[in-house]
């Protein structure tokens, strides 16, 4: 019964050694047309051809070998091995170990006799030859001798001709430019954690609030054309004078600043006030006389309520009105904003320290080390949390700073279906009685799965519902010899529009990740590593064991939407969910899997199509299927206020742009993770205060700190705010923001360092910038201009005015203010000589 050595070809990974007679049928002219003639999309050949690219590539394909020796390509492997095609399918030995023709009586093995008759001290011994391998296809199977994965050279299609997109962008005054020769479909430009969404345009301009580029600041720009990230760079920006920046003629930014007001603006503001006052002279009689009608009719009701009270009661005591006093109220609405922004230095953090206990087995021996683990509450985006490392003699070491750079959020994929485009059509024919397939009680028993023989091979090869519908006879109906009921047969289906298949999935869960940069500073130099954190994740660098424990985040509703992607874009769609066939939506044409999808093996609703029947066809109205329409209504990437949602590759990431609150548990092998407290002293030097005040940027203090001692930190007290700063011996340069709500700083200050208290004042001049455009926050896809003095301008300017009139009065200070002033008094004393004239001549 043994032969010869069998092997299997080196580059496959299996084979069969069949003896059966199906080998035969094992050669190319048996093997279906769609899979002999198979070429992958990205081959254009497997040899060189002038109509292929010249420069030859190597890729891996899945590779069947026939038992004629020929070796074909297949996209996927479905292979099939099984011990016998057929129950005849075995062979026989006579007692020397001849084979002889199988017949009984015989005998074989068990598994052999439980497929067979067998017989006790039969002269042949029978058992099924060796498993056999088939290949299956939609078509059919065929026998196949060995199969696997290989790499094969081959020669790719030639370079399509594509206008490739150039980007550059440069900064302008208020914010960016960015210049591109094709229209980009998003743009995402971040000043800190400010981040501006532009969309489907052209040359756009990012314009940001003033409070973010009246000093120098850091831009980052991202841009995505046809769902792909195809630009980023950082530009670092000069400011402009705040006076330039102002664009526009009446608002709160050129009132609050007037040292920028020109010589028309000063007699416009002049204008406007003598204008204002001359309608109050003109409308104060009439407002007099409607106060006087109003105190008449109060006194009427007040009459006649006491006299309706004394009139219906019985008692002595009488009742008694609360005087109208004629006094206004005075209503003092105060709003304070304070705005937390993040430093160079290190911010402030709560921090919980336990100790370690980690043994090491190896071998017989097992090693313990005590280690100490905190777990700190990280500030928001781009703030620094710094510790420092001690070791076990308690000496330090060096400070390591953790600072959040962005917080990501990966898609858990579940597929609910495959779709495919596609386009529904309708068939109708009429059949006389007895002809074709009409006859007796035929619409009464069609179902709708029928495929009737007068219908086209699409019709009935493609999914669809079949209808019969009763018309009448004779020769007026249709032309029908006998006067009985004839039949009117249709069907609607639905026709692949491509060959793309589509793929429908939501997101039920969402992983969340945080990138986190790492900087150890210690005497000999500075390491530094950027780190991909996720909850319940140990991440290691450097001795350095780090996982997040948790994170709170805001709601996003968007992720609980269903996405649709072709492997090259995904875009967002309406809830589509398995098995819910809904008519117009994405999910009315639905495939349980890829295979089924690529076969057009699909399911529709009964109802996708309506349908009026004459007396010899049928004409249907029916939905669209065009989902590549769908999927490009809202492609990714999709920009929001606070975060963007893009594809990476084949997933689905969300990127917040604002901060949130982390905590992380962090330790330092055989270090200790603590405050260095240092009898140290500590002196300052501070520069003047610089910035804006009621505004989201706040004010800038640069702050020089010097130590009698190595590094030390200290906190620095003014107010009610609180910095922590770095001091050292040479002295440290901090920079920090303060809040401030007025335009005048002179502030006492106080540094804390561990040898004792420096007290020293703070001083500068403020400016004031309307970061209300914060709170209306709107797509900037268009070139800012001067708003037109019109009459809403004017009616909103004295709204602002009035609201804020005690914030204007204390807020102006300079030579401009005075003169204006100056204008306003002269303008009363004008004022009330015309109301004396005006008395004089009623009198006369």
């Amino acid at each position: 019964m043994c032969g010869p050595q069998c092997t299997c070809p080196a580059w496959s990974t299996s084979c069969s050694f069949s003896n059966t007679s199906r080998r035969k049928s094992s050669k190319i002219s048996e093997v279906p047309f769609e899979i002999a003639s198979y070429v992958p999309q990205h081959v254009c050949s497997f040899s060189p051809s002038k109509k292929c690219d010249n420069k030859k590539r190597i890729g891996s394909f899945n590779q069947l070998e026939l038992y004629d020796g020929t070796l074909i390509i297949v996209p996927e492997l479905h292979i099939a091995v099984r011990e016998y095609l057929d129950e005849g399918d075995f062979i026989c030995f006579n007692s020397k170990g001849m084979q002889q023709t199988p017949k009984p009586p015989y005998t074989g093995t068990s598994y052999f006799c439980n497929k067979n008759e067998c017989q006790d001290n039969a002269p042949l011994f029978c058992t099924f030859d060796t498993p056999t391998a088939t290949f299956t296809t939609s078509a059919g199977s065929f026998v196949i001798k060995a199969w696997g994965v290989t790499t094969k050279e081959y020669f790719p299609h030639l370079p399509q001709l594509s206008t490739d997109i150039a980007i550059s962008a440069s900064c302008i005054k208020g914010g960016a430019q960015v210049t591109t020769n094709l229209p980009i479909h998003a743009l995402e430009t971040c000043i800190r954690n400010y981040c501006l969404f532009i969309t489907n345009s052209s040359n756009p301009q990012a314009i940001f609030p003033t409070s973010l580029v009246a000093f120098e600041y850091d831009l980052r720009i991202s841009a995505w054309h046809s769902g792909k990230l195809v630009y980023e760079q950082q530009l670092h920006c000069q400011p402009h004078a705040i006076c330039e920046l102002i664009r526009c003629t009446i608002c709160l930014e050129s009132l609050y600043n007037p040292h920028c007001w020109t010589t028309l603006q000063i007699a416009t503001a002049g204008a406007i006030s003598l204008l204002a006052l001359i309608g109050l002279a003109l409308l104060l009689p009439l407002l007099r006389a409607t106060a006087f009608l109003i105190h008449l009719l109060f006194r009427i009701c007040r009459a006649a309520t006491k006299r309706l009270i004394l009139n219906r009661t019985t008692q002595t005591r009488h009742p008694s009105f609360t005087p109208y006093t004629g006094h206004r109220r005075k209503l003092l609405v105060a709003a304070v904003a304070i705005f937390a922004k993040g430093t160079m230095s290190c911010s402030d953090y709560i921090s919980i320290t336990a100790s370690e206990l980690a043994c090491v087995t190896s071998g017989n021996n097992v090693t313990c080390t005590f280690n100490q683990a905190t777990i700190v509450t990280l500030q928001p985006l781009n703030q620094d949390t710094c510790l420092h490392m001690k070791d076990t003699t308690g000496k330090t070491v060096g400070l390591i700073t953790i600072r959040i750079r962005n917080i990501y959020f990966r898609c858990q994929k579940r597929i609910e279906f495959y779709t495919r485009d596609h386009r529904f059509y309708s068939e109708s024919v009429h059949r006389c009685r007895f002809a074709g397939s009409c006859g007796k009680n035929t619409c009464d028993n069609t179902k709708t799965k029928d495929r009737i023989k007068e219908f086209s091979h699409a019709a009935n090869n493609h999914p669809g519902f079949t209808f019969c519908a009763a018309s009448c006879g004779c020769l007026t109906c249709g032309g029908c010899f006998l006067c009985m009921s004839s039949c009117l047969f249709y069907r609607y289906y639905a026709y692949p529009e491509s060959s793309i298949v589509y793929e429908i999935f939501t997101c039920p869960a969402w992983e969340l990740a945080v990138e986190a940069q790492i900087i150890i500073q210690n005497q000999d130099r500075n390491q530094g590593t950027f780190l991909r954190l996720h909850p319940g994740r140990i991440a290691r660098w450097n001795k350095i064991r780090m996982s997040l424990l948790g994170a709170t985040v805001p709601q996003l509703p968007i992720l609980s939407s269903a996405f649709v992607t072709d492997r090259v874009r995904t875009g967002i769609i309406k809830q589509a969910s398995a098995g819910q066939l809904i008519t117009h939506t994405i999910g009315q044409l639905q495939c349980v899997d890829e295979n089924e999808a690529k076969k057009f093996n699909c399911t529709f609703p009964s109802n996708v199509c309506t349908c009026a029947t004459a007396i010899t066809r049928a004409t249907c109205t029916c939905s669209n299927g065009n989902v590549a329409e769908l999927m490009m209504k809202k492609p990714l990437p999709v920009v929001m206020k606070n975060a963007i949602i893009y594809q990476n590759g084949t997933s689905v990431e969300a990127k917040l742009s604002m901060g949130t609150a982390l905590q992380l548990h962090l330790v330092a092998e055989d270090l200790q993770l603590t405050s260095i407290k240092q009898n140290a002293t500590c002196t300052v030097t501070v520069s003047d205060v610089i910035g804006c005040y009621h505004c989201l940027n706040g004010a800038r203090l640069e702050l020089a700190c010097q130590s009698s001692e190595n590094t030390v930190s200290a906190e620095v007290t003014c107010g009610h705010q609180l910095q922590l700063v770095t001091c050292t011996k040479t002295g440290h340069l901090n920079r920090l923001i303060l809040n401030f709500a007025s335009p005048t700083v002179n502030e006492k200050c106080v540094l804390a360092c561990p040898g004792g208290q420096t007290e020293f004042n703070i001083y500068g001049s403020l400016e004031y910038v309307n970061d209300g455009l914060l709170r209306k926050e709107e797509i900037v896809n268009h070139n800012v201009i001067d708003p037109q003095f019109d009459v809403n301008t004017i009616i909103s300017f004295l709204k602002t005015f009035i609201s804020s009139a005690i914030e204007f009065v204390y807020s102006f200070v300079g030579l401009k203010t005075i003169f204006v002033l100056l204008i306003l008094i002269m303008f009363c004393s004008v004022f009330n000589t015309l109301t004396k004239q005006l008395k004089t001549k009623k009198k006369m």
